[in-house]
Formats: structure tokens, sequence, C-alpha cells
């Protein structure tokens, strides 16, 4: 979106780690580079995608991986909606 006002609507992947006591969430960082997922702390350090079948795609896949190598993570998917308004 290149508005300057409006409300803005992206996607954000998550993964929890299920395996302790307590679930930790984790946005997840997508590096075009090498073509892989890594969580990070920050979620202003996330990768915001733009279309939401996408990302739930890659959710569901990631989803998938985890029960087939036995991991303890699922994954789920974040809306962020920025709105913009002009203050008078």
């Amino acid at each position: 979106m290149n508005e300057l006002t409006g409300v803005q609507v992206k996607y954000i992947l998550v993964q929890a780690n299920t395996g302790g006591e307590e679930e930790r969430k984790q946005a997840v960082f997508y590096n075009e580079y090498n073509n892989s997922l890594t969580t990070v702390e920050n979620v202003n350090q996330a990768t915001k995608f733009d279309e939401l079948e996408m990302v739930q795609g890659v959710a569901s896949l990631q989803n998938q991986m985890a029960v087939i190598f036995g991991k303890p993570f699922t994954y789920s998917v974040v809306k962020e909606e920025i709105t913009r308004t002009v203050v008078e």
C-alpha cells in the first residue's frame, strides 16, 4: 500500500513451541536468499505477508512438517491491521 491514509492489512506467520511447560510463541522471518524460515523475538522483524491464502498454506505445510519430524511446534497466522487517518 502506498497510500498515506487508509487501512493496511498484513499477515504474520507465528510458531508456537508446545513442548515445554509454557507455550512460547514467536513471529517468523522468511529469508528469501536461502528460502528458509527463522523465528524472531521482535514481531517488527517478522515477514509481513500480503496474501492470506499464501501464508495459510505456509502454516499448513509447516504444521505437516512438524508432525512428520515429531517436533513440538504449531504454526498459525496473525492478522495485522494498521489504520491511518487525518487528524483535524
